[in-house]
């Protein structure tokens, strides 16, 4: 090593822990990102369960003339293969259900989360 440049080749530590505080920002900048998309992803699948759930009431209203007593009625008659699962709060048996005037049925079906939305709304207000 007569003064000259050394040809061996690779990183010095500055350089790796350059590359690894950059790696670590960037880390921390997509992360809520990231958490945003997922609770957007569970308030859309929420908003299509809540859909399906009101067009098949009104079917079994619309074929029975009357509302039904149960929501497993519903899987039980064939209306729906399964109930569909409350995206917030990650349980299928677990929707707040509107009765009819006299208590006969259910007419609605609701998300028993009290959190709040992306949009400030409340779950259980959709």
């Amino acid at each position: 090593m007569n003064g000259k440049l050394r040809s061996e080749k690779g990183y010095t530590i500055t350089e790796v822990l350059v590359v690894l505080a950059i790696v670590g920002l960037l880390a921390g900048l997509a992360a809520p990102l990231m958490t945003s998309s997922v609770q957007k992803a569970r308030e859309a699948s929420l908003r299509g369960n809540l859909k399906t759930m009101r067009v098949v009431l009104d079917e079994y209203y619309a074929d029975h003339l009357a509302y039904p007593e149960t929501l497993d009625a519903l899987v039980k008659e064939g209306y729906l293969r399964a109930l569909p699962e409350d995206t917030i709060e990650r349980d299928q048996s677990d929707w707040d259900v509107v009765l009819t005037e006299d208590r006969a049925g259910i007419m609605d079906v609701k998300s028993r989360s009290t959190q709040t939305a992306l949009d400030g709304s409340i779950y259980a207000d959709w």
